[in-house]
């Protein structure tokens, strides 16, 4: 983390115990794909290993994911015997084609021998390959490598619910897609940005914001970010509409990214 982070978690709860890990290239601004971003794909994934390495079952949770309700308290991970348990892209009126795809904000590891060799196995390719690990974990998943559960789109949902009719709000739903820098000011927008000017947290704004999920009444902001993306997604759907890409394109991933 930087150390304005730092400095605010420790004012905030000086008994933890932080580690400052200072990689220069993570410093900087980056563009979605280039050397930067995937470098934290990178890095996440050597933590995850780590963790797993000490013999922890654990949550990976991305910080721009609004909470409806306790995650915690709603999911029980012990019902799910899977290798991993993934967030799909999209929300439940989202295309047949894009469902039981891994969208790689929040996700579950449990300590199982299996999901370490999962785990190996998709670090040995990002050390290798430029590829996120969603688009990894989409292949394994696929091909049938790994045993992999999906939660519910009531459990957690994309952006694209906004964008819905917006019912069934989630319990979570993971606010990605911008890329304009100016993350903070389309968070107000929707409502969904919950600090003061101290970094304080206003509880007024919380519960404006779990309201508006609950009656479907979160504003539809239009961002170029946002256009641009719903534009990509629709293509993906025209094209898995396709027999001819729908019956190439898993099968092709497979083939082009062979075992290692």
């Amino acid at each position: 983390m930087d150390g304005k982070t730092r400095r605010i978690l420790h004012s905030f709860y000086p008994e933890l115990k932080i580690f400052t890990w200072h990689v220069i290239p993570l410093q900087i601004g980056f563009l979605p794909y280039d050397a930067t971003y995937m470098s934290f794909f990178l890095m996440r994934t050597n933590m995850i290993q780590a963790l797993l390495t000490f013999g922890k079952s654990f949550w990976m949770l991305q910080a721009d994911t609004i909470w409806r309700q306790n995650l915690f308290e709603r999911v029980d991970v012990g019902k799910f015997k899977g290798d991993i348990l993934l967030d799909q892209q999209g929300y439940h009126g989202t295309s047949e084609a894009r469902k039981k795809m891994m969208n790689g904000a929040n996700f579950y590891l449990p300590n199982k021998t299996s999901t370490k060799e999962l785990v190996a196995s998709w670090l040995k390719w990002q050390r290798k390959i430029y590829i996120t690990d969603p688009d990894l974990v989409k292949m394994f998943c696929l091909r049938g490598d790994f045993d992999c559960d999906y939660l519910p789109h009531s459990t957690s949902s994309g952006w694209e619910w906004i964008y819905g009719d917006q019912t069934f709000p989630p319990i979570i739903i993971q606010m990605d897609g911008e890329t304009g820098g100016n993350k903070e000011k389309i968070l107000t927008k929707y409502g969904f940005w919950f600090l003061d000017s101290e970094r304080k947290c206003v509880q007024k704004n919380v519960d404006k914001a779990v309201k508006s999920l609950e009656n479907g009444k979160v504003p539809k902001i239009i961002s170029k970010s946002k256009q641009r993306e719903t534009f990509y997604l629709k293509i993906g759907e025209i094209m898995n509409r396709i027999p001819i890409f729908l019956g190439i394109i898993p099968p092709f991933m497979a083939v082009l990214l062979p075992s290692i």
